[in-house]
């Protein structure tokens, strides 16, 4: 089975609005694109959110105009305070509420694409508890959200995303040995790690012997991929084109561990703005994508 090709669907790519949608999944088809992620949001939404969030009146038709192109859909579980898992200490019902409809949505984006939909979701980091707390937290929600799957969304995996070891106590998902752990710990064959290759590459200051490739203890619990690169001062989710973040070696590791998933490329909008003209560096990242991944074919 082929990987999977695609980027994260803000809606500024596509100028906010609708109209433009067909336009930009002409461009993703043409670059080579078999996949998208969509992160979704309901409630309240403010102008930031907007821009990044698919909202819940659009979720059904932006992702069947996504699968009209022929694009697999998966999911980002929304990146608003209220969905944070900080909450579920003290808000458990709170945020299952908040939950239950994305994990609904992805389900049915399941069902209509007929293969499987990750979400992917940050752990808690509550900076003012202990690391301990913050992996409690996150491992009683994968086990509440997988057993609601198992229940209800047999076709919804979660992958929890590797981030950056920010602080003097970074949460425990910020390092491989971490999100292992997080992993086992929440005994769900449903439940596997979104390697983000950027920030990995963040945290290797403070990964002893850190290289490129993982092993395959990390490497064949991973589910899901974020790629984007780094800017000049270090800063990531960067257009694939400075060649700080070593992509072509990462990849190389995941295509010998037999990884068959999707890889979505996490740019941001206002980076690769900064670089030149933003579809022009999109375009750039999906050939430097492809090029990664045919040189390993």
């Amino acid at each position: 089975m082929a990987i999977l090709v695609g980027s994260a669907a803000a809606p500024r790519w596509w100028d906010l609005d609708h109209a433009n949608l067909e336009d930009y999944l002409a461009r993703l088809r043409s670059w080579g694109a078999t996949a998208s992620e969509l992160v979704l949001h309901h409630g309240p939404a403010d102008d930031q959110i907007v821009r990044v969030h698919i909202l819940e009146p659009d979720w059904r038709n932006v992702a069947e105009r996504f699968h009209a192109a022929g694009l697999i859909c998966h999911v980002h579980a929304p990146l608003a305070p209220r969905f944070s898992l900080r909450r579920w200490a003290d808000e458990r019902e709170a945020l299952e509420r908040n939950y239950a409809p994305i994990l609904a949505e992805a389900e049915r984006i399941a069902q209509r694409q007929g293969e499987s939909c990750v979400v992917v979701i940050h752990g808690a980091n509550r900076p003012v508890v202990a690391p301990e707390a913050n992996a409690t937290a996150t491992v009683e929600f994968l086990q509440w959200a997988a057993e609601r799957c198992d229940r209800e969304f047999p076709s919804v995996r979660l992958a929890l995303e590797l981030r950056r070891a920010d602080g003097a106590k970074p949460p425990p998902d910020a390092s491989r040995s971490g999100i292992i752990e997080l992993v086992e710990r929440v005994g769900s064959a449903r439940v596997g790690i979104c390697w983000d290759v950027g920030h990995d590459w963040e945290n290797r200051e403070r990964e002893p012997d850190w290289t490129p490739a993982p092993g395959d203890e990390f490497l064949l619990r991973v589910i899901h991929v974020h790629a984007h690169d780094a800017g000049p001062d270090g800063t990531v989710h960067y257009p694939l084109v400075t060649g700080q973040v070593p992509i072509a070696e990462q990849i190389s590791s995941l295509l010998a561990a037999g990884y068959a998933g999707s890889i979505t490329l996490e740019v941001r909008y206002r980076f690769a703005a900064a670089l030149g003209d933003p579809l022009e560096m999109l375009e750039a990242s999906f050939r430097r994508l492809r090029d990664c991944l045919s040189t390993e074919g």
